[in-house]
């Protein structure tokens, strides 16, 4: 899984019943610079859907978690949207937008 290597460990994890938080205060700092993947919006996207279809896969996933489907894939299309947009990439901002809706 390239890209949101990060939150496809934390839904694995989550998935085999580890137990997680969160926390109000930073533990840790996060560096920004040219070449972080999260300055590449569609790549972002890209992954996000990904690991959102590896997820939607698993046939014993709760209720509560299958209910949340549509409004996750719908953020990440939104979160890609606001990235394009940002980057003046406006074409690809309308169509995150238009498979946003839910």
């Amino acid at each position: 899984m390239r890209y949101i290597e990060d939150w496809d460990l934390w839904l694995r994890m989550s998935h085999l019943g580890c137990r997680m938080d969160w926390l109000r205060e930073p533990v840790c700092s996060y560096r920004i610079h040219g070449g972080n993947m999260v300055r590449h919006a569609m790549l972002m996207k890209i992954g996000m859907i990904t690991m959102f279809d590896k997820l939607y896969t698993h046939a014993d996933l709760p209720a509560e978690i299958l209910a949340l489907r549509d409004p996750a894939y719908a953020h990440a299309y939104l979160n890609a949207a606001a990235r394009a947009f940002a980057a003046d990439a406006a074409a690809e901002g309308r169509e995150c937008l238009a498979s946003a809706s839910v």
